[in-house]
């Protein structure tokens, strides 16, 4: 928890500092999508990895399937 403390108000100090060349504030971006796409790949790999949830993932089904379209959008 201390360490997203940190990169929190890193990222912040970096943000407000004016003399950064536009160019490395418009990756912010990147760095967002990035961090996104590492989050929901880190999820699927634990989900993929419980053997409980890819068992009962057939008895689910649609249900599942539906409310993870859902999320998303």
């Amino acid at each position: 928890m201390l360490l997203l403390f940190i990169a929190l108000l890193a990222g912040f100090a970096l943000g407000t500092i004016k003399w950064i060349s536009p160019n490395i504030t418009n990756l912010r971006g990147v760095f967002i999508n990035g961090g996104i796409l590492l989050l929901v790949f880190g999820m699927g790999l634990r989900i993929g990895a419980n053997p409980q949830i890819t068992e009962n993932l057939r008895t689910v089904g649609l249900r599942a399937l539906f409310l993870a379209v859902l999320s998303a959008l």
